[in-house]
């Protein structure tokens, strides 16, 4: 008789045990998940590199412009 409670009590303790586990899996698994979630969707080192092309870009166009404009001024002085 009390080995068969005993061997009852050890067998509930298992599957508390096995029940502890499957939680702390699922814990795990939504720990990963929120990493996820919380990982920006665009990285910064993309942002970054967009922001420093389109500010060459426009460099470039202002010096363009300004080269332009200089040209056409020496034009009208008759320097160039």
């Amino acid at each position: 008789m009390e080995n068969e409670a005993e061997q009852q009590i050890i067998n509930e303790l298992r599957h508390i045990r096995n029940e502890m586990e499957i939680i702390q899996n699922d814990i795990r698994q939504l720990k990963k998940e929120q990493h996820l979630i919380d990982q920006p969707k665009v990285s910064w080192e993309f942002l970054k590199m967009v922001q420093s092309f389109l500010l060459g870009f426009f460099g470039v166009a202002m010096l363009m412009i300004l080269l332009g404009v200089l040209m056409i001024i020496m034009r009208w002085l008759g320097i160039y």
